[in-house]
């Protein structure tokens, strides 16, 4: 340590100064890949790597400064003012620019690293563990459970508000898995142990907690909120905390709550993350209200449980945008609104489409990375059949919100429709682990799954959508339809007809079963004839648009019977429903179909042809893998039904080719009778 010709060359080779120059190149590293990691959530492995390979580099300094010094110079023969051999070089090779030559070098390989990684498409992957830079066994499960009203049945909109805006924080963690919100409002008011409750979700860890606020109904009142985190293993009460706060607070004690459970269960915050759980949505307490309330009735439409919900829910959220027109996240659900509204019917004009984009794009000029602003304008571009402008936009909601189900849902319905069916049924598989217990993501999942072959895990899946809502048809209707299309099974559907029927009761099931698609009557005449008798049109909805149903399905009864009249007499009922439908959504494909089969059940048949094609050139099989296989379908469907074979087979051809998953339906339907006579049609069919 006191060697003087060690402390002569660090002197000589001016060290100091590079160490310092060093230093601050290795900061300007760390802040910048720091930035980086935040920007683009690159694996959080990122830093540690720049840092070592900073530290390799100081490594290089020192090493090349010493050896590089040379020899001490000789005191005796040195003499004032000259500077000798070894000083020259010290002052050639540490000038300013080689100073920083080793951190250049260290941040060049970092960067290489970096570029590789996005490159090879690393920057997410398709389930949120991807997402992350974490392996599944390190993304922690959690539910939140409806956080329970203390204030009044007048403000059970406002606790479930509190419960999906701290759900909604949470969501957004890459680290962590968030059961959605159809799956854990079943748990409301349960009795169920903590441990049964995780056993059913397959969860880690249990939110819940209470919401009161001081004066029920007043969204200027304080509120008290009072969560609790339960781990499953031990049902132990983790961590709980109680907020007593104005109204002006509300954000900041959501924002507070979900950063103590991703502290609670050792999530680390990427910066976006940290920034979109810090949001306050809106300074107006008034317009957060109606914003609240718009919610809840949007969600009730989602349930089901009220028909017109939607309405309800454009006017809560235009209420809210009149008092805070710079509400993002109102905007965005407005848009939502209405896509919802045009879609079940109640306004089936095209302007209402337009109003959704509108809506979807003034959220994004007020916050351009909202996640629920790209889910509401991918809805927007699926209705307008531009899949690539979806596929993009719902791939940002997901990049910033990996753990929402129904955008997830959303997404690998358009990767279908693209005909990217793997990628497709991996993000279903992920959404279906977020929403265990929704009846729709079962039943659209089991769909895929047996598209895919695997038949006993989409069996299991139907089952599972009818245990959890045995008085409903949406789980036997798609339990019916994967037997008659995938498997060509028509005892299996009668079967699921039969188990229907003792559950619901018989009339019942064969009203909703024939309101799902009156395709079924035709399949399951003896299944659901009877019924029909006993049915009044009433039965079939108490919108008008949905009696078309009740009408097609007595055409087509009473088309191959003796009562030629009767059956034109329901066609052309119906077809004055469809016409005018078509009239108000000029591009319902939907309705084109039920048209042009409408027309060949009247026996107009150029009309008939006309209609099925003009649905099939605006969304044909190589723009939309799903509703252009229906279309084209229809079309062979409507050739058959006019003795037309030559016509039908060549696009039939193609149909066996590019969607051979389509062709166990042929079996069982008798529409397509004429074809299946024919010597043609059992070279299509696969081995």
């Amino acid at each position: 340590m006191s060697n003087p010709d060690f402390w002569f060359r660090i002197r000589g080779a001016r060290l100091l100064r590079v160490l310092i120059v060093y230093a601050g190149a290795s900061w300007a590293v760390i802040e910048a890949t720091e930035f980086f990691v935040s920007q683009f959530a690159m694996p959080d492995w990122f830093v540690p790597a720049a840092l070592l390979l900073l530290l390799i580099g100081l490594v290089v300094v020192i090493s090349t400064a010493l050896v590089q010094a040379g020899p001490a110079p000789d005191p005796i023969r040195s003499r004032p003012g000259l500077a000798t051999p070894a000083e020259e070089g010290a002052r050639r090779l540490f000038t300013w620019r080689n100073a920083i030559m080793g951190g250049v070098f260290a941040f060049a390989i970092w960067g290489i690293a970096a570029a590789g990684w996005l490159l090879t498409g690393g920057q997410r992957g398709t389930d949120s563990s991807a997402d992350s830079g974490r392996p599944d066994s390190a993304v922690k499960k959690l539910v939140v459970l409806p956080f329970e009203n203390l204030s009044g049945e007048q403000d059970e909109y406002f606790a479930a508000g509190i419960t999906d805006a701290i759900t909604a924080r949470l969501a957004v963690l890459s680290g962590v898995g968030v059961i959605s919100r159809q799956s854990a409002v079943q748990y409301g008011q349960s009795e169920k142990t903590a441990q049964q409750i995780g056993s059913e979700l397959n969860v880690d860890y249990i939110l819940e907690g209470t919401v009161q606020r001081e004066r029920p109904n007043d969204p200027t009142s304080r509120v008290r909120v009072i969560p609790q985190l339960i781990r499953i293993t031990d049902d132990t009460h983790v961590w709980a905390a109680t907020y007593d706060e104005d109204m002006a607070e509300v954000f900041r004690v959501q924002s507070e709550i979900a950063e103590r459970v991703a502290q609670a269960l050792d999530v680390t915050l990427l910066e976006p993350e940290r920034r979109t759980l810090e949001a306050r949505p809106s300074e107006n307490l008034e317009a957060y209200d109606y914003y609240l309330r718009g919610n809840e009735y949007f969600n009730r439409g989602e349930l089901g449980y009220l028909e017109r919900a939607p309405l309800t829910a454009v006017e809560m959220y235009e209420r809210a945008l009149e008092l805070d027109p710079s509400f993002a996240l109102a905007w965005a659900a407005l848009a939502r609104a209405h896509m919802r509204v045009y879609q079940n019917g109640f306004d089936p004009e095209a302007g209402r489409v337009e109003q959704a984009r509108d809506a979807a794009e003034r959220a994004l000029e007020l916050e351009p990375d909202l996640p629920k602003a790209h889910l509401a304008l991918g809805e927007y571009y699926v209705e307008g059949r531009n899949l690539e402008r979806a596929t993009e936009e719902f791939e940002r909601a997901r990049r910033a919100n990996p753990n929402d189900s129904e955008l997830l849902m959303s997404y690998a319905d358009v990767l279908a429709r693209r005909n990217e069916n793997e990628r497709s049924l991996a993000i279903l598989e992920k959404a279906a682990e977020l929403d265990p217990r929704s009846v729709t993501m079962a039943t659209v999942y089991g769909s895929a799954l047996g598209q895919a072959g695997r038949h006993a895990e989409a069996e299991s899946f139907f089952d599972r959508a009818i245990e959890l809502a045995p008085d409903q048809i949406v789980p036997y209707g798609w339990k019916i339809t994967y037997y008659l299309d995938t498997l060509g099974d028509l005892d299996g559907a009668r079967r699921v007809v039969r188990d229907g029927s003792a559950r619901m009761g018989t009339a019942a099931f064969a009203a909703n079963l024939m309101s799902w698609s009156y395709t079924f009557f035709r399949v399951l005449p003896d299944e659901l004839g009877e019924s029909l008798d006993q049915l009044s049109i009433e039965s079939f909805g108490h919108d008008t648009v949905s009696h078309y149903f009740y009408y097609l399905a007595n055409g087509w009864r009473y088309g191959g019977g003796d009562k030629p009249e009767t059956s034109r007499a329901y066609y052309d009922s119906a077809r004055v429903i469809l016409e005018d439908w078509l009239a108000l959504s000029p591009d319902y494909t939907y309705s084109m179909r039920s048209l042009a089969w409408t027309y060949a059940g009247l026996g107009r048949s150029s009309e008939s042809v006309a209609m099925a094609q003009r649905a099939l050139d605006l969304i044909p099989l190589s723009r939309d893998a799903v509703l252009g296989v229906e279309n084209a379908l229809m079309l062979v469907q409507v050739h058959s039904q006019l003795g037309q074979l030559d016509e039908a087979f060549p696009l039939l051809t193609r149909l066996a080719a590019q969607a051979p998953h389509i062709m166990p339906r042929f079996q069982v339907d008798p529409v397509w009778d004429p074809i299946r006579a024919d010597s043609r049609f059992q070279a299509l069919m696969p081995e």
